[in-house]
C-alpha cells in the first residue's frame, strides 16, 4: 500500500492566518481612522484661510470686517456659505466669526461637525492678525 499524501492546508494553519490578518487589521485600521481626521482637517483650514481672505478685501474697501455674509446680502461676500464642502458634498466643518468692536478686528472657528466630531484638535480658528488655534489636543499631527 503506498502512502499518497493529498495536498491542501490544514485547519491550525488557516487559523494562523486568519490570527495575524485580524491582529494586522486592528493595527492598521486606527491608523487609517486618524489618517482620515488629518486629510478633512486641511478642509476646515483651507475655508478658514478663505473667509479670512475674504475678511480682508472687504476691510480693504470699507475699512471694517463684516459677520454678514452669503446670497443676498450684497456685500461682495456672497460666495461663503459657512460649511465646507470639498468631499463629495460632506460638511466636514461649520464656520462662524466674531467681529470685534467697531469693526476693527475678527475670530472665524471651524467647528467640526459629520465625521470630524472626533478629531482631537477640534475646533480651528484664526484671527485677524493671523494667529492660529485650536481647542482639542494636539495628538494627531499638527493641527494647523
Amino acid at each position: 500500500m503506498s502512502s499518497k499524501r493529498v495536498g491542501g492546508f490544514t485547519l491550525i494553519e488557516i487559523m494562523i492566518v486568519v490570527a495575524i490578518v485580524a491582529l494586522l487589521a486592528a493595527l492598521a485600521l486606527p491608523a487609517y481612522g486618524r489618517y482620515g481626521f488629518r486629510s478633512r482637517r486641511v478642509d476646515g483650514q483651507d475655508i478658514l484661510m478663505r473667509y479670512a481672505a475674504a475678511e480682508e478685501r472687504y476691510f480693504t474697501t470699507h475699512n471694517a470686517y463684516t459677520a454678514t455674509w452669503g446670497p443676498g446680502t450684497g456685500n461682495g461676500l456672497e460666495f461663503l456659505d459657512n460649511q465646507s464642502t470639498f468631499h463629495g458634498g460632506i460638511a466636514y466643518y461649520g464656520v462662524g466669526i466674531v467681529v470685534g468692536p467697531n469693526g476693527q478686528s475678527y475670530t472665524l472657528t471651524a467647528t467640526p461637525q459629520n465625521g470630524q466630531l472626533n478629531d482631537l484638535c477640534g475646533n480651528l480658528s484664526i484671527d485677524s492678525t493671523s494667529r492660529k488655534l485650536f481647542s482639542g489636543n494636539e495628538t494627531n499631527g499638527r493641527c494647523w
